[in-house]
């Protein structure tokens, strides 16, 4: 199936070519097409015609340049009759939906540490953080190329989605496609679904999606207004971590590496001493050659991802991980932060299955 997927990101804030600052300063939303690799056309045969395309390929993208000053203005929209998008029917959850993640969680916490569950100071730490440590086990993956650019002088307000939004149904028309993702932020996602609730049939075929990252940013607010007063800020502050005049914004999600960085750590502090009391002591000795493969960097890649996947299908250590939380004492306060665990857990299965293209 060929679908397009169109991204639009705004405000950003962007220098106007008056050589002035601050006043000369104005919004702007970004738009672009993205279509999937393998729906792209067949790579070159050799390197003359790599060459061929690239000439090709400038030629198009200067005429496309010409072609988006033209485009540019905005008629404005009115609404003739208003809707209201539907209401949809709750989800449904499994409870197993994240039970890969706290296994791949404690795999790298326990790399992290040496043999006897001791952490390393943070200077002699050689394991990288979550996204690194994954990072360096998978191949890097084809993601999507952008073919169209397309820039709007103004905020993305109703008017300016919309007439994104129609030509994006000119397209899908044109090239005969069944659908096409519209992907934004939640202020974007909003105005999409109400244009689709007031324009039901023209828009019929445009499904809208918000984005991974913000989508991330999104769990990460849920975190903070739960956990908001637990002294977990106060925790990583004294920790040296995050200074404290910025660790308030980074636990909202304004910050999204910090904020994403503070949160491992503090999971990573939960879960290491569990493990070194109740885990640790009853690791078999192929799980404890396979953790020692993972914490040599100096190993193939190939030889540490087998390792890894070796420890993912371990059966007996799926069993003491179980047994980890199940033996955990019984109080509101342990539950309260076994919930910390769990939804930080659904927030780096999303980030995990980004950084790998895999959302199985």
């Amino acid at each position: 199936m060929t679908c397009f997927y169109c991204v639009i990101s705004g405000p950003c804030m962007t220098l106007n070519l008056d050589g002035g600052g601050g006043g000369g300063t104005g919004h702007r939303c970004n738009w672009m097409f993205l279509q999937r690799l393998d729906h792209l056309a067949q790579k070159e045969k050799n390197i003359q015609d790599a060459h061929k395309r690239t000439k090709d390929a400038k030629t198009v993208s200067q005429a496309l340049t010409e072609k988006v000053s033209e485009m540019q203005a905005v008629t404005p929209y009115r609404t003739s009759k208003r809707g209201e998008p539907p209401i949809c029917p709750k989800p449904t959850t499994f409870s197993s939906s994240t039970e890969p993640q706290p296994k791949r969680s404690i795999i790298h916490a326990l790399v992290r540490a040496n043999e006897n569950g001791d952490r390393p100071d943070a200077a002699e730490q050689t394991i990288p953080s979550y996204n690194g440590f994954h990072a360096s086990l998978n191949k890097e993956q084809s993601k999507s190329k952008a073919y169209f650019h397309m820039s709007y002088n103004q905020l993305p307000n109703k008017s300016v989605v919309n007439d994104i939004m129609e030509k994006l149904s000119h397209i899908i028309i044109t090239k005969h496609m069944p659908i096409a993702f519209l992907v934004g932020d939640h202020p974007v996602y909003v105005l999409v679904t109400l244009l689709k609730a007031e324009n039901p049939d023209k828009y019929r075929d445009i499904v809208p999606f918000l984005g991974p990252f913000h989508t991330q940013c999104v769990m990460m607010s849920a975190i903070y207004k739960r956990y908001k007063g637990s002294e977990l800020e106060d925790v990583l502050v004294a920790a040296g971590v995050i200074a404290e005049r910025s660790v308030d914004s980074a636990l909202k999600g304004k910050h999204y590496k910090r904020g994403l960085r503070c949160l491992r750590l503090m999971y990573e502090a939960l879960v290491s001493q569990l493990a070194k009391e109740r885990l640790i002591p009853n690791l078999t000795e192929g799980t404890r050659e396979n953790l020692d493969i993972l914490r040599n960097t100096s190993l193939s890649q190939e030889a540490r991802a087998a390792a890894h996947s070796a420890l993912e299908d371990d059966a007996d250590l799926q069993d003491l991980i179980t047994k980890l939380f199940s033996h955990v004492d019984v109080s509101d306060m342990a539950d309260y932060w076994r919930d910390f665990l769990s939804m930080t857990d659904s927030l780096m299965q999303n980030v995990h299955a980004v950084h790998i293209c895999n959302w199985e």
